[in-house]
């Protein structure tokens, strides 16, 4: 009786002691463990100690605690090492004391959608973030899904779908910077004929990427297509650009844009005065809004297919026409 006693004993012993190790090998290599939001996986997770930091210095972490639903796109710690040595800081204490802790929790919010978004259910294209610009209205990223997830072409993720109770976590390997008018261009592969005039232009990449505010309308790939095709003597792109020269192609390209920062909904029906100086024509009466120029070469209204993408410094609404001063 006293061994079957002993035996008895020893594995119950052996059943507890397994047990406890695979409890304790669960939590130490993040498997499974009680739900928990967005916040708390931050906590938890050690890539995430930095962001963790960042989030409670500007009282986000109690943002994602909430019951509301959110994406938050989640940069490691090494994505913020990059970012330090890219802005040539030497930690999260001196960042924030350079920008300020408003434009911290600004570059943090652009990371938050404002609803729970699995990878699977991304599409390409224009999101609007939970950050604000300085002129109050929610900046936009661009999500590119060919080839894998990208942001703003700058960061992609290093793990997707981590659920949380109040939405979901994509673990992120860049740090996101709000992006400029020119950041928006150059990440939509649908402008990339937009950002090859700009970079032959006279200075605009360098306009658009600066702190004066602009309502850029921005012709989209078919739209600068549709101009050669109905051009004197040219057949490319890069023709186009030497027949006009880059002083006509800078004042070209100056007309796309007004003064300040104009949602599609404040926009003006009539004469509009240019960042060239001369009036472009907009019927803002209705959807979809139109704009006309004195040409004669476009055969009709540019058509507005894409309003109020939101950037740091202005904001696109993107055509399908060119328009020629």
């Amino acid at each position: 009786m006293r061994k079957l006693w002993i035996k008895s004993l020893a594995l119950v012993l052996g059943i507890s002691l397994f047990t406890r190790c695979s409890d304790d090998s669960e939590n130490n290599n993040g498997g499974s463990q009680e739900p928990t939001t967005i916040s708390g996986i931050v906590e938890r997770d050690a890539r995430f100690s930095i962001l963790r930091s960042a989030l409670e210095r500007t009282g986000l972490d109690a943002t994602l605690d909430s019951e509301s639903e959110a994406t938050l796109f989640a940069p490691t710690n090494a994505a913020f090492s990059d970012l330090f040595a890219e802005l040539q800081v030497a930690n999260l204490n001196e960042l924030e004391s350079n920008i300020g802790n408003e434009a911290l929790k600004r570059i943090l919010l652009y990371h938050v959608l404002n609803q729970a978004v699995a990878s699977a259910d991304v599409n390409a294209g224009y999101i609007e973030t939970f950050s604000l610009n300085t002129n109050g209205n929610y900046m936009m990223a661009y999500i590119a899904t060919s080839g894998g997830l990208r942001i703003n072409d700058r960061a992609g993720l290093e793990q997707a779908d981590i659920d949380a109770t109040n939405g979901v976590v994509h673990a992120l390997n860049k740090v996101l910077l709000p992006a400029t008018l020119y950041d928006l261009i150059i990440a939509n592969p649908n402008l990339s004929s937009l950002d090859a005039a700009l970079q032959a232009s006279s200075g605009l990449v360098a306009t658009l990427s600066g702190s004066s505010r602009y309502t850029l309308f921005a012709p989209d790939n078919q739209a600068f297509d549709n101009l050669i095709a109905d051009y004197p003597n040219v057949s490319t792109l890069n023709e186009l650009v030497a027949e006009l020269g880059p002083t006509d192609l800078t004042n070209t390209l100056l007309y796309h844009a007004l003064n300040g920062e104009t949602l599609a909904e404040n926009l003006t029906t009539g004469p509009n005065t240019t960042a060239l100086g001369t009036d472009v024509i907009i019927d803002a009466d209705g959807l979809p809004i139109r704009l006309f120029d004195n040409s004669g070469l476009t055969s009709g209204p540019a058509i507005v297919t894409t309003t109020n993408v939101v950037a740091s410094n202005g904001v696109m609404h993107i055509m399908d026409a060119v328009l020629l001063p």
